[in-house]
């Protein structure tokens, strides 16, 4: 049986019990669907590239601009450098964990879904030899963990996932001063290096403009891919009569806009935050607190050979 996202918060059997679904997917070979998300031109390929070998003697008909001139200078003699392809490609997952992704209507709170993601695209990353790092997003700071490969560092990244997500409880609102996405993207972009492969998972709640010029700094040396989680009834509002829906949760009163002042916030939201990432051609694959993490891999990710 497939293993399903369920529940208002996940464990760290959970995360651990993907590590065979993980194993199905590369992520750095990706379907016609995930390049039609990066907009109409195709992004130029940000891995690491080539990377310095050695040095040998210029031949004709070598590139100038690879010519060593401290080695020339020194020996008096023309050197090039020599390059060889660095296949390895550090992973970043940036996961929202703060109190708006503790929600869901249906099978699985966001903060499920986004921790089911999250623990995939990481058993995948290390089954095809890449480093796989973290930042973690909770209610008021943020968790770094950077790059390695081994299984225990994974188990470490998952346990801190798991963590955070098991914290998120409705009644710790008020108790702290949440982390902005402008903020939590300032420190992705301090961590992120060359080269490397970024994913950010969210409901990108906060999405504001002055969070534009961050995405395109990382985006210029980075490859990224956003992962938007939300739950359809923050898509398409409540189908009650009347204008607002008051609910109660034993202590504040709150009321949610009707179905049309929803759909057409959410609408807005979404195009602003699509507009934007196109335009640095980072792609955005929506999913639901009800689907199913295996399913949107298999639309993203050839299937390993391997």
């Amino acid at each position: 049986m497939q293993q399903k996202s369920l529940g208002a918060h996940c464990s760290i059997e959970q995360l651990i019990a993907w590590q065979a679904a993980g194993k199905q997917f590369n992520l750095n070979q990706r379907r016609q669907k995930l390049r039609q998300l990066a907009g109409s031109i195709s992004a130029r390929r940000r891995g690491r590239g080539m990377e310095f070998e050695d040095v040998r003697a210029y031949q004709a008909g070598d590139d100038i601009r690879h010519i060593d001139w401290r080695v020339t200078a020194r020996t008096g003699a023309v050197y090039t450098k020599q390059f060889c392809e660095e296949r390895e490609i550090p992973i970043l997952l940036v996961l929202d964990q703060r109190l708006p992704m503790f929600f869901g209507s249906q099978l699985a709170m966001k903060s499920v879904m986004a921790c089911d993601i999250f623990g995939l695209l990481a058993w995948s990353g290390l089954k095809h030899g890449d480093k796989v790092g973290g930042v973690i997003i909770d209610r008021a700071q943020h968790q770094e963990i950077r790059p390695k490969k081994s299984r225990s560092h994974i188990l470490h990244l998952l346990a801190a996932a798991a963590n955070a997500n098991q914290a998120l409880n409705i009644q710790t609102q008020s108790q702290h001063h949440a982390m902005s996405m402008y903020s939590w993207l300032n420190e992705v972009k301090r961590l992120a290096k060359p080269g490397f492969k970024i994913f950010l998972i969210s409901d990108f709640h906060d999405f504001s403009q002055d969070c534009v010029s961050l995405l395109r700094d990382i985006s210029q040396h980075c490859e990224c891919i956003a992962f938007k989680i939300n739950d359809r009834l923050e898509q398409h509002g409540h189908r009650q009569a009347g204008s607002n829906l008051r609910i109660f949760d034993g202590k504040k009163q709150r009321s949610l806009a009707s179905a049309s002042q929803q759909q057409q916030f959410f609408s807005q939201h979404h195009a602003a935050l699509e507009q934007a990432l196109a335009s640095f051609h980072i792609p955005l694959v929506q999913s639901f607190s009800d689907d199913q993490p295996m399913d949107l891999m298999q639309t993203l990710f050839l299937a390993s050979k391997a």
